[in-house]
């Protein structure tokens, strides 16, 4: 078995079922938006190093995408 350290959260994707409220609200927390398109945004966590996904879908579905610096 292989064991590695976590040192931080890399990149996270999140489902949105209103992006343009979901952009808003995020910003409000003090995330800078990245970019932006039609139906997705990223917002950087750590400017530079790390990222926050939002995917515009309809219904949303709970699928998590993790990436990880170890």
């Amino acid at each position: 078995m292989v064991w590695c350290d976590i040192s931080h959260l890399y990149e996270a994707h999140l489902p949105a079922s209103n992006l343009s409220n979901s952009i808003e609200f995020y910003k409000k927390l003090g995330l800078e938006l990245a970019y932006s398109q039609e139906k997705l945004a990223f917002f950087w966590i750590v400017k530079g190093e790390s990222w926050l996904g939002l995917w515009e879908n309809e219904t949303v579905t709970i699928r998590i995408i993790l990436l990880f610096v170890i």
